[in-house]
């Protein structure tokens, strides 16, 4: 991930190793159980209220790249395909798949 700071406990990529993901989509699930998927290109999604640390997977096409943004609509980090990892969802609120 690009831009992401996570504290140690996170970075062993625990909770994002369990998270389900259909292939060309990538996904997310909050602490509080909310989960997107998503996967058309060039398209800003809105994040279902995801909170606290949860699970990502961009199991898109290899090499394609998901980028996530605050409320206020600045660039938080990307995650390029085929990586999963752990977040702190409660910032994030928009997602562009690819």
């Amino acid at each position: 991930m690009k831009n992401a700071v996570v504290p140690e406990a996170a970075r062993s990529g625990a909770v994002a190793a369990s998270l389900n993901c259909a292939y060309y989509y990538v996904c997310g699930k909050g602490g509080n159980g909310n989960r997107c998927d998503y996967t058309t290109c060039n398209t800003t999604y809105t994040l279902p209220n995801l909170v606290g640390w949860g699970s990502l997977h961009n199991n898109q096409t290899p090499g394609t790249r998901s980028h996530f943004y605050h409320v206020n609509g600045a660039w938080m980090f990307s995650i390029d395909a085929p990586n999963r990892n752990d977040v702190f969802w409660t910032p994030v609120w928009y997602v562009i798949a690819c």
